[in-house]
């Protein structure tokens, strides 16, 4: 990065500013486009960060750090989550953030299994997301395919909620993606590195009366590390 962090700011509609998927992962839709430059033969970078939990309020714990399934497994297209891991810092203070959290995590486990399957309605993104950005991860995926790769390896997610006041909320997460690269989509034979291994994002979140928590937009910077 040479000690400098470029900002981007991608609320909603930022697809439209880029000539190819870039962080897309995380996400994001999250996350998406820093270290990105347009034409064919040049290296992006993705960001991205299924659901494992239903969206709404009810069941999430607020736990600091939850991690992959035990075993050991490695990532690949069809256990996507499997070096995923989620920390939160500092613990959700209130029942709201506490949801709004578990939302994001939802949302961000969505991408990163839209981003290795190149399958968005199978990825459970949906749930967690308004229309709009579903749309957005729609194109996103579909870049993809037409370049003919996935995306996954070991996510590091660390998010810290800024606030929940009525129906809005605020979270903020880190992704380290210096482990992903893309895979041939259809031999899963490896190939380029992640160009953009750390993301800053900031999201924001509504509450609706059907759905619960959803992610409404957000703004991405690359930065130089994550937390530890």
């Amino acid at each position: 990065m040479n000690g400098r962090s470029r900002r981007l700011r991608l609320h909603v509609r930022w697809s439209r500013t880029l000539t190819r998927p870039c962080l897309v992962a995380m996400v994001a839709l999250a996350l998406l486009a820093a270290g990105c430059r347009s034409g064919s033969g040049e290296e992006g970078g993705t960001f991205v960060p299924g659901a494992t939990s239903a969206p709404g309020d009810g069941g999430a714990s607020g736990a600091p750090t939850t991690s992959p399934a035990p075993g050991g497994g490695k990532a690949s297209r069809t256990d996507p989550l499997a070096e995923r891991v989620f920390r939160v810092r500092p613990e959700p203070g209130t029942a709201a953030q506490k949801s709004a959290v578990k939302a994001l995590q939802g949302y961000l486990d969505g991408l990163v299994t839209a981003l290795a399957t190149n399958d968005t309605k199978r990825s459970g993104i949906g749930d967690y997301t308004s229309m709009v950005m579903y749309a957005d991860a729609l194109r996103i995926v579909a870049g993809q395919v037409k370049e003919g790769y996935g995306l996954y390896g070991a996510y590091v997610i660390t998010l810290e909620p800024k606030g929940a006041t009525g129906n809005v909320a605020v979270v903020n997460a880190c992704v380290n993606q210096r482990d992903t690269r893309r895979h041939d989509a259809r031999t899963d034979a490896a190939g380029k590195a992640n160009s953009t291994p750390y993301v800053q994002l900031d999201y924001t979140l509504n509450h609706r009366d059907v759905g619960g928590w959803v992610v409404i937009s957000y703004q991405a910077d690359t930065v130089d590390s994550c937390p530890g």
